[in-house]
């Protein structure tokens, strides 16, 4: 990924490092990412069902109550 990115950057007449700074710069300036996240119907359907409570194996209401589950 990085060296497809690295190429295409180059093409641009940019460094990755350039890059990377004004992106950086741009979510500071503006407070928010300088592109809108895409998300595909799997994804969004996963995110509907974990805000419905729908297909979960089980729910926690603390961090700690995950974790002790996970190491029981």
């Amino acid at each position: 990924l990085k060296k497809q990115a690295d190429l295409m950057l180059d093409d641009m007449g940019l460094t990755t490092s350039a890059a990377v700074n004004m992106f950086f710069r741009r979510i500071i300036a503006t407070g928010q990412l300088p592109f809108t996240p895409q998300v595909n119907d799997q994804t969004r359907l996963a995110i509907q069902n974990v805000n419905n409570g729908v297909n979960l194996s089980q729910r926690f209401e603390t961090v700690d109550e995950l974790l002790e589950n996970l190491n029981s």
